[in-house]
């Protein structure tokens, strides 16, 4: 495995929701002011793409041109899923006592050595089968085989399935068998996601509260995102993968020219002091924490382009755009989106105390939540036009909006 700080690289090539009901009198929580939200985007001409960047002081996005299924789900308790998971983890438990237990007993050195190269080669091919299964379940949601729900069951599993093989991978690191766990870690975290981790606590009765993912994909990739919200934030997270962006086949791309790609298609994520990483199976691994959050990239040496984004991102932190509002029967409802095609906060005031209601809010006739004690919702936008629906006990104010744009796609 090949590291090397940006610092360095740059120095080398001289380049610088719970729901809740508001009580009577309650204060509506005020949209924020723009924050260059809006701002003008500006174009970067790369080799055999262009790159539209937008200049809001916020991530770009990689996306799908268009999709052919798009929708909410809301997993919940599922018991098939809850014993798979459950299963794997006594069985992993079950093994590394057994696996113990031959160490202690070996007569020798190289005893133990053969038997710690023995599990190191099981981790191994454990993963490239997980990799395969992760794999061939994207393609399917993309292809329009399986369910959203579905979908999401399965990736679940499989992000549990990774972290018992990290997990074991670092038990071995720890136990003195001379092995170097990071790279069968870094593979197994490109399994893993905090929206997969999310519908796992969803599917084994977990979770804190529901979780609803909105999902949509074709035949060139599968984009996902949901919200999660805590007593310390609140969080946006959105993974995308690319199939077409995804070759087999050895690394052809430096770390030199991965840190100029990000660069040009990242600069508000790229800083001076994050690592790069090459792993075994010919993949660049980007890894970085920003103003605005987390984001990690892969990119596949072979197509020289991004295959794999995944981003935390906080609510509190994002830029904002222009507000939008309509008033309906007595209740005023304002919207304002976030760039890049992320969430968009939602706002239900009386008309004319200006306190917050308690609504019941759709999307395109999904319900996706009910305002706070202070009137508003953080909403997922779907990518094309939607019309967003309030409920309030004084009648519906309906609010239409055109198609999100997210000006980041990465492949053009």
């Amino acid at each position: 495995m090949t590291r090397l700080t940006l610092a360095l690289l740059l120095t080398l090539l001289a380049i610088a929701p719970v729901a809740s009901v508001a009580g009577v009198g309650s204060t509506a929580t005020p949209l924020a002011t723009d924050r260059s939200g809006d701002a003008p985007a500006t174009t970067v001409e790369s080799t055999d793409t262009v790159v539209t960047i937008q200049a809001n002081n916020t991530t770009r996005r990689l996306d799908i041109t268009a999709a052919d299924r798009s929708n909410y789900s809301t997993p919940g308790m599922d018991l098939a899923s809850a014993v798979a998971v459950t299963g794997q983890e006594i069985d992993q438990g079950l093994h590394f006592e057994y696996l113990s237990v031959r160490v202690e007993q070996a007569g020798s050195a190289e005893q133990r050595r053969a038997i710690a190269n023995a599990e190191v080669a099981r981790l191994d091919r454990g993963l490239a089968e997980l990799r395969e299964r992760e794999w061939a379940v994207l393609l399917a949601y993309g292809n329009g085989e399986i369910s959203e729900r579905e979908l999401l069951h399965r990736l679940a599993v499989i992000d549990r399935s990774a972290s018992n093989i990290a997990a074991a991978a670092t038990q071995l690191e720890e136990d003195g068998a001379g092995f170097n766990a990071d790279d069968l870690r870094r593979r197994a975290t490109e399994l893993q996601t905090p929206i997969r981790a999310q519908v796992s606590e969803a599917l084994t009765g977990q979770a804190d509260a529901a979780v609803r993912v909105h999902v949509r994909g074709s035949e060139e990739g599968v984009v996902m995102q949901s919200l999660s919200e805590s007593r310390f934030s609140r969080d946006y997270y959105r993974e995308a993968i690319r199939f077409d962006n995804y070759e087999e086949g050895p690394n052809t791309l430096s770390l030199n020219a991965f840190l100029d790609l990000l660069n040009a298609r990242y600069p508000h994520a790229t800083t001076f002091d994050a690592d790069l990483d090459e792993t075994t199976d010919g993949t660049n691994v980007y890894v970085n924490s920003h103003d605005q959050g987390e984001i990690r990239l892969y990119n596949d040496g072979r197509t020289e382009a991004i295959y794999r984004e995944y981003q935390s991102l906080r609510l509190s932190d994002l830029p904002r755009g222009g507000v939008e509002t309509v008033t309906e029967n007595g209740t005023t409802v304002s919207l304002q989106r976030t760039p890049n095609g992320g969430p968009a906060k939602l706002v239900a005031t009386n008309a004319l105390s200006g306190d917050a209601v308690s609504a019941e809010v759709y999307v395109d006739g999904e319900l996706v939540g009910q305002t706070d004690g202070g009137g508003s919702l953080w909403i997922l936008q779907p990518s094309d036009e939607y019309t967003v629906t309030v409920e309030t006990p004084d009648g519906t104010v309906v609010l239409e909006r055109s198609a999100t744009t997210t000006n980041a796609t990465v492949a053009a």
